[in-house]
């Protein structure tokens, strides 16, 4: 008894030493038991055994971080807990102090994670105002981190959102002269061309869905680069059926397949999946709504509350299929389903623009 007791305690003693990282690869593949070092804008390095290697940061979709900074532990357990507000406040109050201190102790990755997961929540509670001045905290103070990239698009996406289309091509400009003046490679020059095209407001039509297909061919061993091209396809769709009455039926039933290829690729990333069950819920609420289809109204009711349970961490998306799908029973005189998704709406998402719609 005495002996066994012993071994649990050595246990106990060993167990920190024994936690490891795993580095998650945009290939599906994984380094596990490892332990990271940095994440800078072109290399992660890591510790494998007692050797240091190195991984261009390019290629990494995510790191598993086993042991963090106290307070970035809180943060993260305050997700888990959906107190979303708690987290952003926990993981600003700790990015702060790292910034003032200049020192960020034995967790170099530690401020700058800190910081991309501040964006990252922004971007779940689909608050654009916020989520731009995250994405501008990590690019300003952050610079030479692995997040940079992607925080560039952040804040792209925030002022697509706010109505401001040249803010985000300046934006995306930046973005544009920090990969090629840092060689980053071809997922981020064919990200920020994709979010160039999605911020282009004078391409339109067979122009515009041209240029998107030949990006998601270009962006073939990139599967969520491909893929989200692919679902702003059917959204090209979308937007042509609004300025043309006498083609709308045409162009949303191109939506609605345009959408069902991202769904039916078992590539797709969770994002590109929010955006085509969203897509297509939109395009069978509008199909339904002209031809006074019931059947469709409800076909586009479930597909948006696909989004609405399976990605709730897509927030812009949850946020549109909440709107939709209250219109969607609305229309089909379910009054206490419509004020069920106007009150998540309005509860989950109160600074989004979907929200603001709501209230109209």
């Amino acid at each position: 008894m005495i002996r066994r007791a012993a071994v649990l305690l050595l246990a106990a003693v060993l167990a920190p030493s024994l936690r490891a990282d795993t580095i998650k690869l945009l290939d599906g593949t994984s380094i596990a038991n490892v332990q990271v070092v940095s994440e800078g804008l072109k290399e992660v390095v890591y510790k494998e055994g007692n050797k240091d290697k190195t991984i261009d940061s390019a290629t990494v979709a995510a790191v598993e971080f086993e042991r963090k900074p106290k307070e970035v532990d809180e943060a993260e357990g305050l997700i888990g807990e959906d107190d979303l507000e708690g987290a952003v406040d926990t993981f600003d109050a700790y990015v702060t102090t790292m910034l003032e201190k200049k020192n960020p102790g034995s967790f170099k990755w530690a401020p700058a994670y800190a910081a991309w997961r501040a964006v990252e929540v922004r971007a779940r509670v689909a608050d654009a105002s916020g989520l731009r001045g995250a994405a501008e905290r990590v690019v300003k103070g952050f610079a030479d981190s692995r997040y940079v990239p992607q925080a560039y698009l952040a804040k792209a996406s925030a002022e697509l959102q706010l109505g401001q289309a040249p803010a985000a091509q300046a934006t995306l400009g930046e973005l544009a002269a920090l990969v090629e003046s840092q060689g980053l490679g071809k997922r981020w020059q064919l990200e920020c061309k994709l979010s160039q095209l999605e911020a282009d407001e004078k391409l339109k039509g067979d122009a515009r869905r041209a240029e998107l297909e030949k990006l998601a061919g270009e962006a073939r061993e990139l599967p969520g680069t491909r893929t989200r091209a692919q679902a702003l396809v059917g959204e090209a769709f979308l937007a042509d059926a609004r300025g043309n009455a006498g083609a709308a039926k045409d162009l949303r039933t191109k939506a609605r397949s345009a959408f069902q290829k991202v769904i039916d690729d078992k590539d797709a990333t969770r994002e590109a999946l929010a955006a085509a069950y969203c897509g297509l819920g939109e395009s069978l609420y509008l199909l339904g709504a002209d031809a006074d289809d019931k059947a469709q109204l409800q076909q586009g009711a479930l597909a948006l509350l696909r989004v609405t349970t399976t990605y709730r961490e897509s927030g812009p998306h949850v946020a549109r299929a909440l709107y939709l799908a209250m219109r969607c029973f609305d229309l089909m005189q379910d009054s206490r389903r419509k004020a069920d998704m106007r009150a998540e709406l309005l509860a989950r998402f109160p600074a989004s623009t979907w929200a603001a719609e709501a209230k109209k």
